[in-house]
């Protein structure tokens, strides 16, 4: 699958008309069907294979049997031999494919069970003595299963006394277990004196090209604080000419053999400002353009309010309209539908949700104008906040022109209906029998690429969702996400992998995109917190039709039971999180378009969806709230896009709104590692930990008052200590290795620590 030479720059072959003006001599229609000529697709691979394996078979029965069984023989090999040679492409792709996911999967876990326990033990250094948190120059992910790691986020320093190590930091975006061995590479300067002190730490530590005394450099690769610990031994910086006292300029990068991809420097002298925007912890308000706010009448094209299928009207302008209620619930990142011109009335439905363009160049006109979304980019930022665009890069919409010209056939795959459980269906097949693109040819390729850097340097959005990223070659998407970082700062990507495997979802966060749905997450809150024992079969069988393909298992559970599942379902979704990149990007949700609200799932109970809630904003990741969850929107899937009610619910709201805030205003919750302290049937307990400080985040899904003893072996706190609620006046003191917290039925709890905090 991978395109051959660099496509940067590469000329789309010249016809006497564009991709997006082409001049369509065909019907459209859903392709979703098997081509008649299936058979014989690949007609060359499946003559050899009808030969081969026929006369191999036939030879063979012959020689046991005589003529007749050999006649049989050579006709059954030559209809096996010629399926299995039409297919060898798929089945050599499949195979590929399942080889490299064990492959990944296997390392994955011996790196977690090797490495979880082997660490050497270094204080982390305190808040204090952050001198840097703003990087340098272009950030390039690696693709090398370990980029996360690669991204510097800190600097830190501490001197210390004459006869202590002087100890430095790097802080970096996420350190799973094993993340030393072969792949992390992190040089640090030093510079003081006449000459500068170089260490370059991997596997093994190297002082300017010489391996260290062990007694003279120690290093921690702490995953519970995500960061790199050196103590140097100051004789080695004394060697130097540094004098104690000395300020000392440090530098840190991130190496790959010899190529440096982001770099942080400061002198000890300076102090963080904290200029850096940090995607993991912000929380995402996704709002389907169309059914949020209609600001402009005049841009109105044939809208249909009543009918779900078609335009209701909501615009660009509806949105800057609403950013005084964005701001005012605390957003940080607002999540568009796809931009482009869409279908209309294709067999009585419109692309309204943005998933069908017809034009990948033009503005949805419905929307507004590319001018349009500039204006709200820009006034969003002005807020303080970022924008990002759904994008589609897989299939084109069913009226799309090209799609329907000859001279563009080999623009689109022809491969008919897909296999949810073969990689080259997938992304050969067509998605709702939308036409597929041939994203492994360049013409192809290229055109999506530059159309999609037209819509980031004419509108300023700050990064993209890409939609069905399951049905995408990796190659395409590595390509494609190198490409818009290209002269775009802190350009961020989150791929949608509707599938509920974390190691098959995980290695598109190692290999294509910054982030990911947490589909596994999704689910298990929704069976935890949203069980609903009066749930009608009707409803059990919408929503086993909705996960089938995902996770058929989860799906037929989902039909033969009712109720909540023991919140013990959570601690396995987060045991998995080692296999991830960095799972505090990654975007938390408990509903979206795509989705039965979660409000219906919980049988309309708002306790059920505040306590899930609470859960969103405390764990790890970057919460993401569907439009109108927020006031109490209900809808199974074909009515879970109703236009926004504001004010609708206000009790429900402002229970959003606080939770909002108290995580915009805690590091710890935006930032910290995640460690389970307590799971069992109907209460869980996990800490956010951040060095000197930390948020115990304690749930009751009962339906009575409880009281959770939490252990404490795993976390800062101490006995003796004291511990504030975020929420309101509380206090709770730690005792004899434990806090104990009283909750009510289907209550919560964000208990703050920092390290003054004493009796």
């Amino acid at each position: 699958m991978k395109v051959q030479g660099t496509r940067v720059g590469a000329p789309i072959q010249a016809r006497e008309k564009s991709f997006e003006n082409a001049q369509p001599s065909m019907p459209a229609e859903v392709s979703n069907a098997t081509p008649e000529d299936k058979f014989l697709s690949r007609p060359k691979e499946t003559i050899a294979g009808a030969l081969l394996a026929g006369a191999g078979l036939g030879a063979t029965a012959y020689a046991m049997g005589g003529v007749v069984p050999g006649v049989i023989g050579a006709l059954v090999g030559s209809v096996a031999g010629g399926l299995v040679g039409n297919n060898l492409p798929q089945l050599s792709y499949d195979l590929k494919n399942f080889k490299e996911y064990r492959e990944s999967k296997s390392e994955s876990n011996r790196k977690n069970e090797e490495f979880s326990e082997k660490t050497l033990e270094l204080k982390p250094l305190g808040k204090e003595f952050r001198l840097a948190d703003d990087p340098v120059g272009d950030i390039h992910r690696a693709y090398d299963g370990y980029d996360s790691s690669r991204n510097i986020t800190g600097l830190l320093a501490k001197e210390g006394r004459p006869d202590e190590p002087y100890r430095v930091a790097v802080e970096l975006a996420n350190l799973r277990p094993g993340a030393q061995e072969d792949h992390l590479s992190t040089r640090l300067s030093m510079i003081g004196g006449d000459n500068a002190l170089e260490l370059k730490i991997g596997d093994e530590v190297l002082v300017a090209g010489r391996p260290t005394e062990s007694d003279k450099v120690k290093v921690n690769h702490s995953g519970k604080f995500n960061q790199l610990i050196v103590e140097i031994d100051k004789s080695l910086l004394r060697e130097t000419g540094w004098k104690d006292k000395q300020p000392l300029q440090l530098k840190a990068a991130t190496l790959n053999g010899t190529q440096t991809f982001d770099e942080i420097s400061a002198s000890t002298n300076d102090r963080a400002e904290g200029k850096l925007f940090r995607w993991e912890g912000k929380t995402i308000y996704q709002i389907v353009t169309d059914r949020f706010h209609n600001g402009d009448r005049t841009n109105d094209q044939n809208t249909f309010p009543d009918n779900p299928n078609r335009f209701h009207g909501g615009d660009w302008q509806g949105v800057i309209e609403k950013l005084d209620y964005l701001e005012d619930l605390g957003t940080d990142v607002i999540w568009l539908s796809c931009p482009y011109e869409n279908d209309r009335d294709f067999m009585g439905s419109d692309g309204y949700h943005g998933y069908w363009p017809h034009n990948f160049e033009k503005a949805e006109p419905g929307f507004g104008s590319k001018e349009k979304l500039k204006e709200l980019a820009d006034k969003a930022h002005q807020r303080g906040m970022k924008v990002i665009l759904d994008v589609v890069v897989n299939h084109t919409g069913y009226n799309h022109p090209a799609a329907r010209d000859p001279e563009f056939h080999d623009w689109f795959h022809r491969d008919g209906a897909r296999n949810p459980f073969s990689q080259y269906q997938l992304e050969h097949g067509s998605l709702g029998g939308l036409p597929d693109l041939a994203l492994e040819n360049e013409p192809v390729a290229r055109h999506i690429i530059d159309v999609h850097k037209d819509w980031i340097n004419t509108t300023g959005v700050d990064g993209f969702r890409v939609d069905a990223i399951r049905h995408v070659p990796s190659d395409f998407l590595r390509d494609f996400d190198r490409e818009m970082k290209d002269g775009k700062e802190n350009f961020l990507t989150v791929g949608e992998v509707f599938w509920n495997d974390h190691h098959y979802l995980a290695r598109y966060q190692k290999e294509t995109q910054d982030s990911l749905f947490d589909f596994p997450l999704m689910q298990a809150l929704k069976d935890v917190f949203g069980g609903n024992p009066e749930q009608s079969l009707k409803d059990r069988w919408t929503q086993f039709n909705e996960t089938k393909e995902h996770n058929m298992g989860q799906a037929i559970m989902d039909l033969t039971k009712r109720g909540g599942s023991s919140m013990k379902k959570l601690s396995d979704v987060f045991a998995y999180d080692h296999a991830y990149e960095n799972p505090r990007i990654l975007s938390t949700i408990l509903d979206n378009h795509d989705t039965n609200r979660f409000l219906t799932h919980a049988g309309g109970d708002p306790a059920k969806l505040k306590l899930a809630a609470a859960f969103l904003f405390g764990v790890r990741g970057a919460p993401s709230i569907y439009y109108g969850t927020e006031s109490g929107l209900q809808g199974q899937m074909g009515e879970n896009r109703k236009d926004m009610e504001f004010g609708a619910n206000p009790e429900l709201h402002d229970h959003f709104q606080k939770l909002i805030q108290v995580r915009k205003n805690s590091d710890a919750l935006q930032l910290g590692t995640q460690t389970e302290l307590l799971a069992e049937d109907e209460a869980y307990c996990f800490t956010r930990i951040l060095p000197e400080r930390e948020v115990l985040c304690a749930f009751n899904n009962a339906e009575e008052e409880k009281t959770l003893r939490i252990p404490l072996e795993k976390s800062q706190v101490r006995d003796g200590q004291t511990l504030r609620s975020l929420l309101d006046d509380q206090k709770w003191q730690a005792g004899d290795g434990y806090v104990e917290v009283k909750l009510p039925a289907k209550g919560f709890a964000f208990l703050d620590w920092s390290n003054s905090e004493t009796a």
